[in-house]
């Protein structure tokens, strides 16, 4: 025998002491044809549940019908997530999501109350990321053991990031339990936490904060940002914005009381800052970049004070040419380096692996027992319709002996028209030859140019000069050539001419992991 009822608007059990049905426990308004709705095509919806111990959730769609899940194991934690994949993404959905509500009367225009019931004593995360909802406040039954609030890129319109919260209701929260607090571009214009942190946030022992939408428009004394530092100190870890601040205004100089900052974020934004911002290049406690559709990043700025930095991730910044970071060398523990479709031309992907070459060169070690700037993983793969696949194609190859140099060393005389250059002999069964151009003046060759060096070189080469037929009396011109050092694991990188012969010692001497093709 089951008794279903409601005590004080919560939560209920049967005699098995097993949840029956509640009055809310989190409401959201929307119209659209599914639950949840993508902004755009490109994007994944979601909506997730995390709770301290295994349980069901029960949904009403606002169309009469339900539907009760069971929670599932994510990384150790049991978890609820509701998803809808656009239709112009590619991404995988891990195992255990459940997909969106369609809703059959296919009304888009029809207001509906989607609820959910759930046991909200075991609720100790809410994640809800882009999705396109109704304007209100949000309101989440009595959650005495939320640790975790990450709210980010909710919108009231489609294909536009325009808010749709107009607050919070922090009434059924214990903000003494919050460690990670994320309200990154969910507040529509009219709200005042649109430019303002609300001050129970700094009621919260935080360790992870996020924050999005129109604070730049304000001093920081009037949007709050000048408390962060004094008020989270040492103990914030994460700090990540969707704000348009602009080189000018840089952050707060107190973020320097950050000392336990380890991960800076800055996502989704326009003109803004060309590089990192000052306070956060000048901490040592920073691990990680994450930068991405930052489109007015060209440059990090001189990182020489990040130490400790492992991770640096710079994804589809538009803005980027492909510079090594000024004070690279000193960040020895460097792990990883994304770039992912911020070199997508051939340009800007030549410059980066030439560049990077040279540095690698110059500051890591070939022995395969050191770890300085070894074992990296390096993403410069364009993105999606990208154009930085030319360089990714052809043969991966180790660098063998090439020509390095040529010296002219007669003119000779009678030369009318540029002779046409050859070299001859010195290269092993399946060497390719080195090409080179010669420049004529005053009946002189004046100049040479080596414009190809060739490939597997066992000695050096003659280089002949062939006059042009009409030159009879041409005779005389000579130069000479230098091979370039082989390459020998653990000793010497021999001189790589390509591009892939570069990634080839990149990942063969040093052992990176290289990604360089269009994802």
């Amino acid at each position: 025998m089951s008794i279903r009822r409601a005590v004080n608007g919560w939560m209920t059990r049967n005699v098995n002491n097993k949840i029956v049905g509640s009055i809310y426990s989190l409401r959201i308004l929307h119209t659209g044809n599914n639950f949840p709705e993508n902004i755009y095509s490109n994007n994944v919806s979601t909506l997730t549940l995390r709770f301290s111990q295994a349980t069901t959730v029960r949904i009403s769609w606002g169309d009469g019908s339900f539907d009760t899940y069971n929670t599932f194991l994510d990384s150790g934690v049991h978890s609820f997530t509701l998803y809808k994949k656009g239709p112009s993404t590619s991404f995988t959905v891990p195992a255990g999501w459940t997909n969106r509500k369609a809703y059959a009367d296919n009304n888009s225009s029809l207001l509906r109350t989607v609820i959910f019931y759930f046991d909200t004593n075991l609720l100790v995360g809410l994640e809800i990321s882009t999705i396109k909802i109704n304007t209100q406040s949000l309101a989440l039954a009595n959650a005495p053991n939320l640790a975790n609030l990450n709210l980010s890129n909710l919108s009231n319109a489609a294909s536009q990031l325009s808010g749709a919260l107009t607050g919070i209701d922090f009434n059924n929260f214990v903000p003494s339990n919050l460690t990670t607090f994320s309200a990154v571009t969910v507040f529509v214009t009219a709200s005042i936490y649109n430019t303002v942190i609300p001050d129970v946030v700094f009621t919260m022992p935080l360790t992870s904060l996020g924050l999005g939408g129109n604070h730049h428009q304000k001093t920081f004394a009037e949007s709050k940002f000048d408390r962060i530092g004094p008020v989270f100190g040492a103990a914030l870890t994460s700090f990540t914005m969707q704000i348009a601040f602009t080189d000018a205004q840089g952050l707060p100089s107190n973020f320097s009381l950050l000392t336990g900052l380890k991960m800076f974020g800055h996502y989704n934004v326009g003109g803004t800052y060309s590089q990192l911002p000052a306070v956060i290049r000048a901490m040592a406690s920073i691990e990680r970049y994450d930068i991405s559709y930052a489109t007015s990043y060209n440059r990090t700025g001189d990182i020489s004070a990040n130490v400790n930095l492992k991770a640096m991730n710079f994804n589809n910044v538009t803005g980027w040419q492909g510079e090594v970071p000024v004070g690279l060398q000193n960040c020895t523990l460097l792990q990883t380096m994304s770039f992912q479709g911020s070199l997508s031309t051939d340009a800007k992907l030549s410059n980066f692996i030439n560049n990077f070459f040279l540095f690698i060169q110059a500051n890591a070690s070939m022995v395969p027992g050191a770890t300085k700037f070894r074992n990296l993983t390096i993403d410069a793969s364009s993105s999606v319709g990208g154009n930085a696949n030319a360089i990714a194609q052809g043969v991966y190859r180790d660098p063998k002996v090439n020509v390095q140099t040529i010296t002219l060393t007669n003119g000779g005389s009678g030369y009318t028209k540029a002779p046409t250059v050859s070299f001859n002999g010195g290269l092993n069964t399946n060497g390719t030859s080195a090409t080179a151009t010669a420049v004529v003046s005053g009946g002189k060759v004046t100049a040479i140019t080596l414009t190809y060096s060739g490939y597997d070189y066992g000695s050096v080469p003659t280089i002949v000069f062939t006059p042009d037929q009409a030159d009879t009396s041409a005779i005389g011109a000579a130069a000479s050539a230098t091979l370039s050092q082989p390459y020998v694991q653990g000793s010497s990188n021999g001189n790589p001419a390509t591009h892939r012969e570069k990634i080839w010692v990149l990942v063969n001497q040093y052992n990176h992991l290289w990604a360089y093709r269009a994802t």
